[in-house]
């Protein structure tokens, strides 16, 4: 019974995302919709993986092609997710061709299988996939081919984990850097979840590289052993889940307001040249620094580099050029340092009383785990730490010990 419900958890986990994503297909985005294709072959490959280790060879047999479709298909898969979310345009079908080597390694197994007859299949399942004996001698060419073929499967399959995530990584790194650089909260748009579980995908890579060299029969020779690799990727095809369905903001979205600012930028006729001059430097200096300390504008939320060009009146390229190159910050950072002193300056003020809700919120974060997680970036204590800290000062200056 705990080698069923074990041997099933993953699948019921893919099942379950497949459908909550397959229900909101017409109103998702790209990017949802490839998650919907994701859980539907990680579906199918932990059904083949219930079947093997509830011991159905004959059943496995049938099925061992599509599992390797499947087994091959999730890093490339999730690439092309990756891609929907961090490029302006949805992926093509020409994008698809990442599929192909999976496609034509299970077609291969597909058709050798089919070359066999039923003990011949049996015989190969159980002795390549159950205990890794010695098939014997005098075997036929189709054997021989599907033997190879598997070693061709775990081949392939260790060497698409690099580019994959390797290229991925810098996609999304790129992304979250352009975000930086545009809006000051990034919270709600930042793939930094993203990101963890793209590393996370290289950690089960490695996982997965190391169970196939003990080799699955490894994991049922005890009905226990079943439990590790359940639970594992079973966490981790949730968190894939959860993650997908929480994101909201892709680059279509960002690309749409990038547009956006680049037309109201031409209508207002700015000049497009980026390079800073030492007059152009300072007098964005002397403008930037009365917008942010005279004027607070670090106070109004959901805060973007265009606000600053509608106020300046000064090309965009201009302005992101000086905060990232002469003042060695992104967008977001340069103005959460402001948001970030003046909400010192509030819990500093002993006749202010206000609440840690009051102080995020007049000091322009757009929630409190945004302010949470920036001050304790930037001060390195938590809010709440850091003004207790500055009542026990205050508290020693007015009673001084003797």
């Amino acid at each position: 019974m705990f080698n069923v419900f074990f041997s099933i958890l993953p699948l019921a986990v893919c099942a379950s995302w497949f459908a909550v994503f397959a229900a909101r297909y017409r109103k998702a985005d790209s990017a949802q919709r490839l998650l919907v294709l994701f859980f539907f072959l990680c579906s199918v490959l932990y059904v083949s993986h219930a079947i093997y280790f509830n011991r159905k060879i004959a059943l496995f047999a049938c099925v061992e092609s599509f599992y390797t479709f499947c087994t091959m298909s999730g890093y490339p898969l999730y690439y092309l997710y990756i891609s929907n979310l961090t490029d302006e345009r949805p992926c093509t079908r020409r994008r698809f061709w990442v599929l192909l080597p999976s496609a034509a390694v299970a077609l291969a197994a597909m058709v050798f299988y089919m070359l066999m007859d039923e003990p011949a299949r049996r015989c190969f399942v159980w002795h390549e996939f159950y205990t890794h004996t010695p098939h014997g001698h005098d075997l036929s060419w189709v054997v021989k081919a599907q033997i190879y073929r598997v070693y061709v499967m775990k081949a392939l399959y260790v060497l698409q984990i690099i580019p994959v995530c390797y290229f991925g990584y810098r996609k999304l790194k790129r992304f979250d850097d352009q975000i930086r650089n545009f809006y000051a909260d990034t919270e709600d748009k930042t793939l930094w979840p993203v990101r963890v579980l793209l590393i996370v995908f290289l950690v089960f890579a490695c996982v997965s590289i190391a169970a196939n060299f003990l080799g699955r029969e490894f994991f049922i020779k005890e009905w226990w052993m079943i439990c590790i690799p359940s639970f594992l990727f079973s966490a981790l095809l949730f968190s894939v889940g959860f993650v997908g369905y929480r994101q909201r903001f892709t680059a279509a979205d960002f690309y749409r307001e990038l547009r956006k600012a680049d037309e109201e930028e031409r209508k207002s006729k700015l000049n497009a040249k980026a390079e800073l001059a030492d007059h152009v430097k300072d007098m964005l200096r002397e403008q930037i620094s009365d917008l942010m300390e005279n004027e607070e504008l670090f106070r109004q939320k959901d805060l973007s580099l265009a606000d600053f060009v509608n106020r300046l009146g000064i090309n965009r390229s201009y302005i992101s050029n000086y905060i990232n190159h002469e003042l060695n910050l992104s967008f977001s950072d340069f103005v959460n340092q402001y948001r970030v002193s003046h909400s010192q300056l509030l819990m500093k003020d002993p006749t202010a009383r206000l609440s840690l809700q009051e102080i995020w919120s007049l000091s322009g974060f757009s929630s409190e785990s945004s302010f949470y997680r920036v001050f304790k970036k930037m001060v390195g204590v938590t809010p709440l730490s850091w003004q207790k800290q500055c009542r026990k000062e205050l508290s020693a200056r007015k009673h001084p010990t003797t």
